[in-house]
């Protein structure tokens, strides 16, 4: 079996099949894994567990306990936890250590290996690439969000509109608070997304932002200017998010779609450590099991898109309507909306329904508040009543 991309979605994958007694290559085009690295690496502290991964390992550089959100006004409240909710990862330190752990169970991690091809023959996939071909019987894509493979092997593109260019720089400041993470909404701010500030210790921190209008960087710059004080810059990334939810097929006989390549990741955050490396969990043992059954046919395949789905579908969907909504709303609008969870005291409300993965919880709690359903009644109109009413139905399963 061959895993296009050394990601933590393809390495997570590699590693379950690789603990099933399969053999593994992992082709990664560049030549040191977890590099460049352009995330947040904010993760849910309780969804981590669903990548069967330690989190005492070395990668953890931070925990966070809450966060504060900031309205376009500067209205400000705090959603704050007794325990851990969040994990701050070292992406590099992360990466490795899964790539160790897949070498450690006799897999193979080949670097420097671009992938130019693959073709589904009668009985194996070929895999060309710039050291030469291999032959295989399945294939894991999992390349990344340009998944130029994966849009030519017939599994669609990933939209264009719904990516979303972002900025990041990490940077040296003063009077941080380590254990919460700011989000600041605003047109002016971040028009079509927010900016965010996740603490490393007491003096460092990664902040960045993402926007459907204009240039993240100096969006970003303007914003630190007047948002952060005086800080340092002690370096910058910059890579697009996805928020368009996941592609309509991820699976084909011999083949398997995942991570950002299938478009699995959280639409209203562009979060996909945590989703994108469950649903490689899952198509690694699905993989595994085919290739023990010498069946990789379609239809086997389609288990993995089932149990992706079953684990993450209806609530990206979901998501997905709330990205929606997000963006129609008026700076007016978002400003009300803290008004009243502010006044009415909801945090504690949000506290208990709250979970960086799964969001549906806390948006159903509060569109059953009367004040909150009013303001994005008058503002949303019939498209509120969308996150109620919408019942996904499961992709339509090829053989």
């Amino acid at each position: 079996m061959v895993v296009v991309g050394a990601g933590p979605s393809g390495l997570l994958a590699a590693r379950e099949a690789v603990r099933r007694g399969v053999s593994v290559a992992v082709l990664e085009e560049h030549v040191e894994v977890g590099l460049p690295s352009h995330c947040a690496g904010l993760v849910n502290a309780e969804g981590f567990k669903l990548l069967g991964v330690n989190p005492g390992e070395g990668f953890v550089v931070n925990k966070v306990y809450g966060a504060r959100f900031h309205s376009p006004s500067g209205i400000c409240f705090t959603v704050r936890h007794g325990e851990a909710a969040a994990l701050v990862l070292d992406r590099t330190r992360f990466d490795c250590f899964l790539a160790d752990e897949v070498v450690k169970a006799g897999g193979d991690v080949r670097l420097g290996h671009r992938v130019t091809g693959v073709a589904v023959q009668r009985g194996c996939v070929e895999v060309e690439t710039g050291w030469g071909g291999l032959r295989c019987k399945g294939v894991v894509l999992a390349e990344g969000f340009t998944s130029n493979l994966a849009s030519r092997l017939g599994f669609g593109k990933l939209v264009e509109k719904t990516t979303l260019p972002a900025f990041q720089y990490e940077v040296a400041l003063n009077d941080l608070d380590p254990g919460l993470v700011d989000v600041y909404f605003g047109r002016t701010i971040a028009p079509g997304f927010f900016a965010w500030v996740v603490p490393l210790d007491g003096e460092r921190a990664r902040v960045g932002l993402a926007c459907n209008v204009g240039s993240p960087r100096r969006l970003l710059d303007a914003f630190m200017a007047k948002h952060l004080g005086k800080h340092r810059v002690l370096s910058w990334s910059s890579r697009p998010i996805l928020v368009g939810g996941p592609i309509a097929e991820t699976y084909a006989p011999r083949l398997v779609v995942v991570g950002d390549a299938a478009g699995q990741v959280k639409p209203t955050t562009g979060g996909g450590i945590v989703t994108g490396g469950s649903c490689g969990v899952i198509a690694g043992r699905i993989m595994a099991e085919a290739v023990t059954e010498s069946d990789l046919s379609g239809k086997r395949l389609s288990s993995y898109e089932r149990g992706w789905w079953k684990m993450w579908g209806r609530e990206l969907r979901n998501q997905g309507l709330a990205r929606y909504a997000a963006n129609v709303l008026s700076d007016e609008a978002v400003d009300e909306l803290f008004k009243v969870v502010v006044e009415e005291g909801l945090t504690e409300d949000i506290e208990v329904s709250g979970d960086i993965d799964f969001q549906s919880h806390v948006i159903r709690m509060l569109l059953r508040k009367p004040s909150v359903y009013r303001v994005l009644l008058k503002a949303l109109g019939s498209t509120l009543t969308k996150p109620i009413l919408f019942k996904p139905k499961p992709p339509k399963y090829r053989v």
